[in-house]
C-alpha cells in the first residue's frame, strides 16, 4: 500500500519528474557501455527517497549504503515505501532538534537579560552624591538632552521635558531635599530562610516637612523601594521621597542589595522575589526601631507603610504579605509574574519565536535563584485583618501592561487577603515612556492621593492633604 500523502500521486510520473535520475532501460537493452554514470551532486536522500530508482546491482547497493549512513535505523529498508519513510522520520527529527536548539538559545538569552544587573544600578551613589544634587543629574525620561548622567541646564531639562515636566518642578526638588535635614544610614537585611544572605544597605532618611506634623510623638514612616536598574539616588525615589515628606511623613529609601552604594549579593543577579524582599523588611525593622535616633524615636509597628514602583512595588507587596504587621502597601505599575514579563520581552524582539523560548528563560532564570521564591500569589492570601493595599496603573504602560494589574487586582479579590482600598488608573505618557511616571508628571495629584491614602491608614486627620496647607508644586 501507498503511504497516504502518496495516494493523489501516480509513482510512475512522480519518477519522471525526477529528472536528475537517469531512467531505467530496458533489460534487453542494458549493457556494460549503458551502465548509468556516477549520480555526482545527486542528495543522499534523495537517492533514499525517491521512488522507482532501480538500476545495477552496484547501484541498488550505494543506495543502502547511502540510506544506511542517512537513516538511523538498525536495519536500512529496502523498499521504496520504507526508505520514504526513513527519510520524513530523519527531517523531522532534524527539524524538532532544531527547533529544540533554537528554544534552549531564545531561552538562554531571554532567561539571562530578566537576572542581568544593568550597568547603571550603582550610577549616581558615588561620593559627593546626595538627594539635593541627584535629580538634576540622574536620568529623565525624554529625548536627547537628558537620558544621560550629569548636570543638565534648565534648559535641557525643559527643552527634553517636552511638557511633560518642567526645569522649575527639577529646581523644586532639588531646593527640597536642600533644606530637609536628610540623613544617610545604614541597616542590615533581613536573614532569609532558604540562605538568602544578610546585606547591608545604604539608605537616605527624609523627615517629615517643617510644620507639617500631626499629632504627638513622632510622624508616620512610608519606606519606599525603587524599581529597575534604579536606585534611592534616582528620579523615582527622589520625587517619592519630596511627595511624602511635604505631606508629612517621614520617608526611609533604602538601595536594594547590587544597587546604589549598598552591599553585594552573593550571586550578583537581579533576583526579584529571591531576597529583595528581605532588604525592604530589613529597612522596614529599622523605620519602626529607630535603633540610632535619627528619626526622633521607635514607632509601632502600624506607623510605618511600604511604597513601591515597578519591580519594587512586586517587591513591598511581597514584603507585606510576608510581614503581617505592615499596615499598608503603595504599589506603583507593580509587576504580579515575572515568567509573564520575560514571555512579553522576549515577543517585543523574536514575536511568536517567543513561545518556544519563554520555558527555556524561566528555566534558566531560575537556576541560581528562585525569582518566585515569594510572591504574591503565594504571600498575600490568609489575612483579612483589614491591612489596606492601593495600586496606580497607567493602561498605556508597555513594560508592566494592563494585565499584571488585573492579575494584582485578583489576587486581592478574595476574603482571606487585605484589602484593596482603592486604584488609581491615569494614562500617561511623558516622552513615549509610559512606566511609573505618574508622579513625575502629575506631582500634585499624586501627592494627594498619597496624602489622602496614608493619613487615613495612620489615623491622621486628612484635612492637610486638600485644605491648601502643605507646600504648593511648581508643577500640574
Amino acid at each position: 500500500l501507498k503511504p497516504f500523502w502518496l495516494k493523489p500521486f501516480s509513482l510512475r510520473k512522480l519518477e519522471a519528474h525526477a529528472i536528475f535520475v537517469r531512467p531505467r532501460l530496458p533489460a534487453e537493452g542494458r549493457t556494460e557501455d549503458a551502465a548509468p554514470p556516477p549520480r555526482r551532486g545527486v542528495p543522499c536522500a534523495a537517492m533514499a527517497i525517491l521512488p522507482g530508482m532501480h538500476g545495477s546491482q552496484e547501484d541498488e547497493k550505494a543506495k543502502s549504503q547511502c540510506c544506511q549512513s542517512c537513516c538511523w535505523c538498525a536495519r536500512c529498508p529496502t523498499s521504496t515505501r520504507g526508505r520514504t519513510l526513513c527519510g520524513v522520520g530523519v527531517c523531522c527529527a532534524l527539524f524538532a532538534v532544531f527547533m529544540l536548539l533554537l528554544a534552549v538559545g531564545l531561552g538562554t538569552i531571554g532567561g539571562g537579560a530578566i537576572t542581568t544587573l544593568a550597568a547603571g544600578v550603582r550610577e549616581d551613589a558615588g561620593p559627593g552624591r546626595t538627594p539635593v544634587n541627584g535629580i538634576r543629574k540622574t536620568w529623565l525620561p525624554g529625548e536627547e538632552g537628558c537620558n544621560y548622567l550629569g548636570n543638565k541646564t534648565d534648559q535641557e531639562i525643559d527643552a527634553c521635558g517636552n511638557g511633560c515636566y518642567d526645569a522649575t518642578f527639577i529646581s523644586q526638588v532639588d531646593a527640597f531635599y536642600a533644606s530637609s535635614g536628610f540623613k544617610s544610614v545604614n541597616m542590615s537585611s533581613r536573614a532569609g530562610p532558604a540562605g538568602q544572605a544578610v546585606v547591608e544597605l545604604q539608605a537616605w532618611y527624609i523627615p517629615p516637612a517643617a510644620g507639617t506634623a500631626s499629632g504627638d510623638g513622632p510622624a508616620p514612616r512610608v519606606v519606599v523601594c525603587h524599581g529597575t536598574n534604579q536606585n534611592n539616588q534616582k528620579f523615582e525615589a527622589l520625587i517619592a521621597g519630596v511627595l511624602l515628606s511635604s505631606a508629612g511623613f517621614g520617608v526611609l529609601m533604602p538601595s536594594l542589595r547590587d544597587h546604589g552604594a549598598s552591599g553585594s549579593s552573593d550571586h550578583g543577579l537581579f533576583s526579584w522575589g529571591w531576597d529583595y524582599p528581605y532588604d525592604v523588611l530589613g529597612a522596614w525593622d529599622y523605620a519602626k526601631d529607630d535603633p540610632e535616633g535619627v528619626m526622633g524615636g521607635t514607632v509601632q509597628p502600624d506607623k510605618v507603610g511600604l511604597m513601591g514602583f515597578s519591580m519594587g512595588g512586586f517587591t513591598v507587596v511581597n514584603a507585606f504579605g510576608m510581614e503581617k504587621r505592615v499596615p499598608a502597601v503603595w504599589a506603583d505599575a507593580p509587576v504580579f509574574s515575572v515568567k509573564d514579563i520575560i514571555l512579553l520581552e522576549m515577543r517585543k524582539v523574536i514575536g511568536p519565536l517567543a513561545l518556544y523560548g519563554s520555558q527555556f528563560a524561566w528555566a534558566f532564570a531560575n537556576q541560581k535563584v528562585e525569582l518566585h521564591y515569594n510572591h504574591p500569589a503565594k504571600v498575600l492570601p490568609g489575612d483579612a485583618n483589614g491591612r489596606k493595599v492601593y495600586l496606580v496603573h497607567n493602561p498605556s504602560d508597555k513594560t508592566v501592561p494592563t494585565s499584571q494589574h488585573d492579575k494584582m487586582v485578583e489576587a486581592l479579590s478574595a476574603d482571606t487577603t487585605p484589602t484593596l482600598t482603592g486604584t488609581w488608573v491615569k494614562d500617561s505618557v511623558c516622552n513615549n515612556d509610559t512606566h511609573r511616571i505618574l508622579h513625575l508628571q502629575f506631582p500634585s495629584e499624586y501627592r494627594e492621593r498619597l496624602c489622602l491614602f496614608w493619613t487615613e491608614v495612620f489615623g491622621q486627620s486628612q484635612a492637610r492633604c486638600t485644605n491648601g496647607s502643605m507646600i504648593d508644586l511648581a508643577s500640574r
